[in-house]
């Protein structure tokens, strides 16, 4: 994985390596950064068999269902960045 962090509005880009999960990069980076939080303006690439997880169910309390998918595809999406309770990270992607 490779990253940069640009001033003076603290901006991170991003570059995760062949196999690498991205959800684990982004949190690794925020980790490392002390990042206490912020948004994902972009992301793009590629990823294989990837897991998609949508919510089911009334709308008031809905239970996650993932779909798996197989083979290799273009990703493009955005999110954001939250610490949890314990400040650990939490990565949310569209």
């Amino acid at each position: 994985m490779e990253y940069g962090h640009y001033h003076p509005k603290q901006c991170h880009v991003i570059r995760a390596d062949d196999g690498e999960e991205i959800i684990e990069a982004v949190k690794k980076v925020v980790e490392e950064t002390g990042m206490p939080g912020g948004v994902i303006v972009s992301l793009a690439g590629a990823v294989e068999d990837p897991v998609i997880i949508n919510p089911a169910g009334d709308g008031k309390k809905p239970e996650p269902v993932e779909t798996r998918l197989k083979g290799i595809m273009e990703i493009v999406g955005n999110g954001n960045i939250a610490l949890d309770d314990e400040g650990r990270p939490v990565i949310h992607l569209h």
